[in-house]
């Protein structure tokens, strides 16, 4: 009896070594590895390389476009290059005498011809009333006007017509009637007319 309980409890000893060894040596991590491999890192890409800028078409200017104009303009007027100084303000001998007269003379102011009645030629009404009068008769034939001035035997008409940018009469032309058709019985009756009203 007891040499079978003894036989029982090696083999069942045995059975378990047994299944102690196979288990070591094929154990579950180094199956499931070959199963599932691990998985690989992936690498990261590089960063791409710069691209270089093409180069520019046309020469860029190092100043504005026209400044160099512009200083070719006051070198000018400062004198050529190479000039003394002081030499473009210099003035040629016996100029300085000359320059005050010829602005004098330009500056002078126009010298009126007392007697010549195309005097009259661009006054307004009021202008003309203030050199020879009021006139004698005064007349309306749209669009001009027509004043009549008399002394003695000599008539003046002058005619008056109206000026669209301020919207007011000018004289633009005189007739004369009643004496020769001479420009010197012309002037007598201008003249006449002035001196009767005091001009």
């Amino acid at each position: 009896m007891f040499q079978r309980i003894f036989l029982a409890a090696c083999s069942g000893a045995l059975l378990l070594l047994g299944a102690c060894a196979r288990e070591y040596s094929d154990p579950p991590a180094r199956q499931t590895s070959l199963i599932h491999p691990p998985p690989v890192a992936e690498a990261e890409p590089s960063p791409p390389a710069p691209v270089p800028m093409p180069a520019p078409a046309f020469p860029i200017p190092q100043q504005k476009p026209g400044s160099e104009a512009e200083n070719e303009a006051a070198a000018d007027t400062t004198g050529q290059p190479g000039a003394p100084e002081g030499a473009a303000s210099v003035a040629p001998e016996g100029s300085q005498g000359l320059a005050p007269e010829s602005a004098g003379t330009a500056n002078a102011a126009p010298v009126i011809d007392r007697d010549d009645p195309q005097r009259l030629v661009g006054l307004n009404e009021a202008q003309t009333i203030g050199l020879i009068g009021d006139p004698f008769i005064a007349e309306e034939r749209p669009p001009a006007r027509i004043w009549t001035f008399t002394e003695g035997s000599c008539r003046l008409q002058v005619f008056f017509y109206p000026d669209l940018s301020d919207q007011h009469f000018e004289a633009l032309t005189v007739s004369f009637s009643g004496i020769a058709d001479t420009d010197l019985a012309r002037r007598a009756c201008f003249e006449a007319l002035l001196e009767k009203h005091g001009a």
